[in-house]
């Protein structure tokens, strides 16, 4: 599990993971080798594909399911 704080705001990193698709039209896939709970998934990305990351984090103490779309 990892604690930040980023803004003054405190985020706990709980299960996030990593997901691609080659373009907007398409649905997203969960990159495999990113399913690693408690990390920020560390990623090279391919520059011709769509990333997001997403996954259960708290922020401020209330746990919920996010993306950073």
């Amino acid at each position: 599990m990892l604690i930040s704080v980023v803004c003054d705001l405190n985020y706990t990193v709980k299960e996030p993971t990593r997901q691609d698709r080659d373009d907007s039209n398409k649905n997203w896939s969960i990159v495999d080798s990113t399913l690693n709970a408690g990390e920020l998934c560390p990623l090279k990305p391919d520059i011709s594909r769509e990333y997001q990351l997403v996954g259960r984090f708290a922020v401020v103490d209330e746990e919920d399911y996010r993306s950073s779309r």
